[in-house]
């Protein structure tokens, strides 16, 4: 099975092929057009995002997790900007977990992130699983178009999400009434592109105001129940 195959050996293989739509849906419901076209139509319970917990949070709560990097650094906000972001929260008293990927551009970011800070700087040192646990005893999550969102979609946790090139109808929070999605209104929104013109820097991120992330993370702490 697969979506719309464009090469005729994908269409020699596959057995069905799902439409795809003209219109921005999010994924989880096109891969379940997969299952529809076979003649399984999900209820609306068995929709639900599912991620097992077997691991122990690596570090105690109540903390703030920032996840600020994806492995296309063109869909990440700036780190002078998320410097400050982890600034505040540690003058606000919050307790700041960091984490990333193995990427060595993400891991530079990271310590850009969190030089001189008092931070735990788990970047590169956490499994899935454990980021997850890490999500789930967390009061919010901040991060990127990226896997945390996922997760914490998964496990119904507060999140702000930052979105630039990509779209948030497509890919933002299923079904999670603590997330917010924050992005630019610039009308090239989604463009998927590595940056504008190809440059690696999306100014749809560069240019989305401190203030207006940090009204938003103040707002998910004051609501969350840890």
């Amino acid at each position: 099975m697969g979506i719309s195959p464009k090469g005729s050996l994908q269409k020699k293989v596959l057995t069905h092929t799902a439409k795809q739509a003209h219109s921005l849906r999010h994924t989880v419901e096109k891969n379940l057009d997969l299952l529809r076209r076979i003649g399984i139509f999900p209820k609306d319970h068995e929709k639900e995002l599912f991620f097992s917990l077997p691991e122990k949070a690596v570090v105690e709560g109540p903390f703030v997790l920032i996840h600020p990097t994806s492995r296309w650094l063109f869909k990440c906000w700036p780190a002078e900007k998320m410097r400050l972001l982890a600034k505040t929260l540690i003058e606000k008293g919050e307790k700041v977990v960091l984490t990333g990927g193995t990427d060595p551009m993400e891991l530079a970011m990271i310590e850009e992130i969190a030089k001189d800070l008092p931070v735990i700087n788990l970047a590169g040192k956490v499994t899935l699983k454990q980021l997850g646990a890490l999500i789930d005893a967390s009061k919010l999550l901040i991060c990127v178009d990226s896997v945390p969102l996922h997760l914490a979609s998964a496990l119904k946790k507060p999140v702000v999400a930052l979105f630039g090139p990509t779209s948030e109808v497509t890919w933002g929070p299923w079904r999670n009434e603590g997330a917010k999605v924050l992005a630019s209104p610039f009308s090239c929104r989604p463009c998927y592109q590595d940056g504008c013109g190809g440059s690696k820097k999306s100014d749809c991120l560069e240019s989305l105001p401190f203030e207006t992330v940090w009204k938003a993370v103040d707002q998910s702490l004051k609501s969350s129940p840890k």
